[in-house]
């Protein structure tokens, strides 16, 4: 139990250090994000680039790694022809989240996660998935920002969610739209 409270309080504070970078620096600090999802192994099964070490993965401690081999930067980043008009999941997100970037989606799935947060300190979200298995690879895990109003989602909930995708190469979120 004691565990899983750290593991939120810590997930909960990275992503607020997300959000201030990002908003406040206005340059691609998505990177960060990618720290929370750091568990699960690339859907290639360690082929491709994850069989050999990356940057990020071999900097000894005290040495920077290297942001663009972090977090998701080892899973597919798809072309896509055309945006999706019908609903899609995390995963979907995820994989084409370079050519999503800036575009409005409809996104269905299981809250796994909901982040709460003070009054006026940051943004509510919630992180949804196609699963809530514990054995799920989390980086799959989509977290959406809702506004500050934005509450009532629970852990379990079935939700579809139509918002824009925020993303780089290795971090994606999608901004709710009301």
């Amino acid at each position: 139990m004691n565990q899983t409270l750290l593991l939120s309080v810590s997930s909960l504070l990275l992503c607020v250090l997300l959000l201030l970078c990002f908003l406040f620096l206005q340059r691609p600090a998505l990177a960060l994000a990618g720290h929370y999802f750091s568990s699960g192994t690339p859907p290639d099964g360690g082929q491709g680039r994850d069989a050999q070490q990356s940057p990020a993965r071999t900097a000894s401690a005290g040495e920077p790694s290297d942001p663009s081999q972090s977090g998701l930067s080892d899973y597919p980043d798809r072309p896509l022809d055309e945006t999706p008009r019908t609903p899609v999941t995390p995963r979907f997100i995820v994989e084409h989240r370079t050519v999503l970037k800036g575009k409005e989606v409809t996104v269905c799935g299981l809250i796994v996660f909901v982040a709460s947060v003070p009054s006026g300190s940051a943004r509510p979200r919630f992180f949804m998935a196609e699963t809530s298995e514990p054995g799920r690879d989390k980086n799959y895990d989509l977290m959406v920002m809702l506004a500050e109003e934005d509450d009532g989602y629970a852990v379990g909930d079935e939700v579809e969610v139509k918002g824009t995708v925020e993303s780089s190469k290795v971090a994606v979120y999608l901004r709710k739209s009301y």
